[in-house]
């Protein structure tokens, strides 16, 4: 019996996949990959950074590149900006972290209006605004060793974002201004967020923190998570040779067409409910604005880690098998992460959720909040899906003016 999605089959999907896989895949940086001259904390220049793209031409804003280095030797972009008018000295602001979510880069928090966009609300608020771009997106600056080529390049998942680019974000941040930080994780951010504070690491940094569309548990998903884990999209993809999930290289474009299932033959065009469900309030008119730096490439390893949530219904490590996890872990399966040990209860927290929220849906968050200390604050917004939270223009005044009054 073969699975139908449409009018293909199993067996067609793969077919077509892998003629596609013929067609280059890998979507190259601008500039170049590998930058072994880097090391943290230094201000590198780059012509078509984050800073010069979208925050600099703005004028009010100041705005400097940084290279965090994690110990497994990526070179994570992070941007600080700030209003000079508003408060000159360094000792005048306080900083605050920004940490987006899966298939996205640091530019989310700026790719909309000085009005609508978080990154300028606060900075124009007086904060001191530092922005993540963790391994892999296009805003941050390679590896030390790997090309983007390289299949080492793409052995990571959340463990690794929760492990390494967020303690590494806020370790260059603390060394910069010896303040403790506010923290704003969206989706997969959120996420590497419960991971990394339920292992203990990194907490001492951090004085408060807000989760937007906090992605743990995953019963279900839009489309792009349902139909990878029905395939099982990393056996196929490893088999071939291909680990990282762009939809900006032409073999991507193939395979979220497919993923489309009954939709038109230029259904990537669309990938914003492919890969985040529900939507109410992204501007359309700024649609071919967003499309050119949006989707942001993902391991493929990474995806595979959302699936297995799915298949197993659990918040866990990456399961490696039964000989891997004995030898990584100790143990059979992966272990879970421990979400009693999230310090909820003594760190000022605000959790923001939404009802229609395919991804990080109300039936996964009530799961997690139900797993995590009481102390926190949960607000839940309506009609706000996954990607408005980052990028439409409601948001400013439907979840942004909580985390806001929060963090005041």
């Amino acid at each position: 019996m073969s699975i139908s999605f449409g009018r293909m089959s199993v067996q067609t999907i793969v077919f077509r996949i892998s003629f596609s896989l013929w067609i280059p895949t890998l979507y190259f940086f601008r500039t170049s990959i590998v930058h072994a001259g880097l090391v943290a904390s230094q201000e590198p220049q780059r012509s078509d950074g984050l800073c010069s793209t979208f925050v600099l031409p703005y004028k009010t804003y100041a705005c400097q590149e940084f290279v965090a280095q994690t110990s497994d030797g990526f070179l994570i972009g992070v941007q600080r900006m700030w209003r000079p008018d508003i408060a000159p000295r360094d000792d005048d602001r306080q900083p605050v972290l920004l940490f987006h979510g899966i298939l996205t880069g640091g530019d989310v928090w700026v790719l909309n209006p000085p009005d609508e966009a978080l990154g300028f609300i606060m900075a124009d608020a007086g904060y001191d605004v530092w922005i993540a771009n963790y391994r892999s997106t296009a805003f941050s600056y390679g590896h030390l060793s790997f090309a983007r080529s390289d299949k080492g390049f793409w052995d990571w998942s959340v463990d690794q974002l929760a492990s390494e680019d967020l303690p590494s974000s806020l370790e260059l941040i603390y060394s910069k201004t010896n303040k403790k930080i506010y923290l704003v994780s969206y989706s997969e951010g959120a996420q590497a967020t419960f991971a990394a504070f339920s292992q203990g690491l990194c907490v001492d940094l951090v004085s408060k923190v807000v989760l937007m569309a906090p992605v743990s548990y995953l019963t279900s998903g839009p489309q792009l998570i349902d139909i990878a884990s029905t395939l099982r999209l990393q056996r196929i993809y490893e088999s071939l040779n291909i680990y990282q999930l762009s939809t900006r290289s032409p073999g991507g474009k193939e395979l979220v067409d497919l993923l489309c299932a009954k939709s038109s033959i230029r259904c990537y065009r669309d990938w914003f409910r492919v890969f985040s469900g529900f939507i109410c309030c992204i501007n359309a008119s700024r649609r071919a604005f967003i499309d050119q730096y949006e989707t942001q490439a993902t391991s493929v390893k990474n995806l595979d880690h959302y699936t297995q949530q799915v298949r197993l219904g659990t918040f866990a490590k990456f399961d490696y098998g039964e000989q891997g996890n004995m030898a990584l872990y100790n143990l059979k399966a992966p272990p879970a992460y421990d979400l009693s040990k999230f310090p909820s209860n003594r760190l000022p927290v605000l959790i923001i959720s939404s009802a229609n929220d395919s991804l990080a849906n109300p039936v996964d968050v009530g799961h997690l909040l139900r797993e995590i200390p009481a102390g926190f604050m949960h607000q839940a917004v309506q009609n706000i899906g996954h990607l408005d939270f980052v990028l439409g223009d409601t948001s400013n005044r439907v979840v942004y003016d909580y985390a806001m009054e929060f963090l005041r």
